[in-house]
C-alpha cells in the first residue's frame, strides 16, 4: 500500500504507526471516492449499449456504431473486473 511506505518525519514508533495508518487512511477514502464513480461509469456504458441495441433493432448498424458497441462491451468487462477488485 503506497500510503503505508510514504516516510515519516516522526522519531517514536507509536508517532510512525499512526502516521502510517492516517496516512493510509486518506488514500483508501480517495480510492472509495473513485469507485463510486466507478459504479455511475457502468450504469452510463450500460445504458448507451442498450440505446445502440434498440438503434440495431430498427437498422442496421454503421461500422463506426457496431465499432463502439464492441468498444463499449470490452470497457464494461473491464469496468465490472475492477468493481470485483473493489467488492474483494
Amino acid at each position: 500500500m503506497r500510503g503505508w511506505s510514504i516516510p515519516t518525519r516522526q522519531d517514536d514508533a507509536a508517532k510512525i504507526l499512526t502516521t502510517k495508518f492516517k496516512k493510509t487512511r486518506h488514500l483508501i477514502r480517495e480510492w472509495q471516492t473513485s469507485q463510486f464513480s466507478l459504479k455511475t461509469l457502468i450504469k452510463n456504458v450500460k445504458m448507451i449499449i442498450q440505446l445502440l441495441e434498440v438503434v440495431g433493432d430498427y437498422r442496421d448498424l454503421s461500422l463506426q456504431e457496431w465499432n463502439f458497441r464492441e468498444l463499449l462491451h470490452d470497457r464494461l468487462i473491464d469496468l465490472r473486473k475492477q468493481q470485483k477488485t473493489y467488492w474483494k
